[in-house]
């Protein structure tokens, strides 16, 4: 389980209630928990204060740092 601490805000996609993709902004500092594979597009699903958000592979490696959970190796 792979978890990153944003050091940026990010850009990431939401599906809204109506079910329409959206951009939001997530915070610096915000901890995000890897939970899919890339997509052939580049994005990856990762769970985001309880919901399900897609961010670019990319931007999780340039504007995030792992981040260990106490007791994890």
């Amino acid at each position: 389980m792979e978890r990153y601490r944003l050091k940026a805000p990010t850009m990431a996609v939401e599906r809204g209630s109506d079910g329409q993709m959206q951009l939001v902004t997530i915070s610096s500092g915000t901890v995000l928990q890897v939970a899919g594979v890339p997509h052939e597009s580049g994005l990856v699903d990762v769970r985001c204060d309880s919901r399900i958000i897609s961010m670019f592979l990319k931007d999780i490696h340039d504007r995030a740092e792992k981040f260990l959970v106490k007791g994890q190796l």
